[in-house]
């Protein structure tokens, strides 16, 4: 959804429980894939605010 665009920069992603219920998969394995996400920098999370989608980044 991110690559593809259906998600601009600093949009709200998803929550965790949004998320378990789309995929049907359990809170443990959604907060895995968003540590991921985070670290390949495609989301980041604010205190108290929630998870947003990055900005593009240039790739070399």
């Amino acid at each position: 959804m991110i690559e593809d665009s259906d998600l601009s920069a600093h949009a709200r992603f998803h929550s965790e429980s949004e998320l378990k219920e789309k995929f049907n998969v359990s809170v443990p394995t959604i907060r895995m894939a968003l540590k991921e996400l985070i670290h390949e920098g495609l989301i980041y999370r604010e205190h108290g605010r929630g998870t947003f989608v990055s900005p593009p980044t240039v790739k070399r």
